[in-house]
């Protein structure tokens, strides 16, 4: 896992207010220097009724106001994962933005309310 991701827990870190990382020049050169790839993927969820979306979250030690994935579950990013084996969301990676919405407090709820969810994910270099 990149420096400046947080570590594996089951635990949401705490997060939300602006941090000044709304340049997306600075944002990439940030990701870059910590490893993450120029990439960004962009991802299309439905959550259907009654499931769940799987995923651990924690904030991002280097960006606060980005959401660092700490580990996947069945849910539908698993579900998403078994039929885009190109574009999979996994441990480590970061979301930027949910919908257009950034901040790590507001990103977090929007992945709960929201049923059709527009993910930006920036993805650790291989």
């Amino acid at each position: 896992m990149p420096q400046g991701s947080a570590p594996p827990s089951g635990s949401v870190g705490s997060g939300g207010g602006s941090m000044g990382y709304a340049a997306t020049d600075e944002a990439d050169a940030q990701l870059a220097a910590l490893g993450y790839s120029d990439q960004l993927l962009n991802v299309r969820i439905t959550k259907e009724p009654g499931q769940n979306l799987g995923i651990s979250i924690a904030s991002f030690k280097a960006n606060p106001d980005w959401i660092c994935i700490a580990a996947v579950r069945p849910g539908c990013i698993d579900a998403y994962n078994r039929t885009s084996p190109d574009s999979q969301i996994g441990q480590g990676d970061v979301i930027r933005s949910v919908n257009g919405i950034t901040g790590f407090q507001a990103m977090a709820d929007e992945l709960k309310s929201a049923k059709d969810l527009n993910l930006t994910v920036a993805r650790p270099s291989k």
